[in-house]
């Protein structure tokens, strides 16, 4: 058994803690592209709503958009995504969250199972900062804040993330050597930031610092 856990939180308890910032809404220019439109609205973060608006759920003005990077007039165009006008957030909301087990790090899921979002009571619309596994614990982040949601998700800004791994068995001296060179996930080589020993654990838990996160990462690097 593998469980990985991100190392920024001693407690053990399901627990929120919510900020409230109320700032003047980020549109001091005169266009802005889509996506970050509805990342600043709190509909999405900007990669999710560039999915949006491929799907072609996006209307501008009446007119389905599917062409990424297209810029808009947020005082003048209006945005609607599932039929509801989009809106700018006055208030900024930021719910930092310790996710348990079997919870889906989602807004809404298919199969009707437990999300993140139904452990938070709030009337703004929230999403996720990142994702974690259905039995993954430990931080999260929930907010409507869309430029603060692409500096911790986007690759470019090497956000550190530092996860505690326990192991069902020892990890041999020639496994963490592999595991620090790194190894290649979808095509493409990933490589640790650092990787370390916690003392004491007979070598069955570790600790795993990685920059960047794609699907059940931790578990399938081990």
């Amino acid at each position: 058994m593998i469980e990985a856990k991100p190392n920024l939180t001693k407690t053990s308890r399901t627990s929120e803690r919510r900020i409230n910032l109320i700032e003047k809404p980020a549109f001091a220019q005169q266009s802005v592209r889509l996506n970050k439109y509805l990342s600043l609205a709190g509909i999405a973060s900007r990669r999710k709503a560039d999915e949006l608006i491929r799907e072609g759920k996006v209307v501008v003005n009446r007119t389905r958009v599917s062409t990424l990077g297209l810029k808009i007039d947020p005082h003048r165009d209006k945005v609607f995504v599932a039929g509801k006008q989009i809106l700018p957030v006055d208030d900024k909301v930021y719910i930092v969250l310790h996710k348990p087990k079997d919870c889906i790090t989602t807004v809404n899921d298919e199969k009707r199972r437990r999300t993140v979002m139904d452990l938070v009571r709030t009337r703004e619309r929230l999403y996720p900062v990142g994702r974690l596994d259905r039995n993954t614990t430990g931080v999260l982040l929930l907010t409507n804040d869309g430029d603060l949601a692409n500096r911790m998700m986007h690759p470019s800004y090497e956000m550190e993330r530092v996860y505690v791994v326990e192991l069902d068995r020892s990890l041999s001296p020639e496994a963490l050597v592999k595991l620090r060179f790194g190894m290649m996930i979808e095509g493409e080589r990933v490589i640790p930031n650092w990787v370390q020993v916690i003392p004491n654990s007979r070598r069955k838990q570790i600790q795993i610092a990685l920059h960047e996160g794609k699907n059940r990462q931790v578990n399938r690097m081990l």
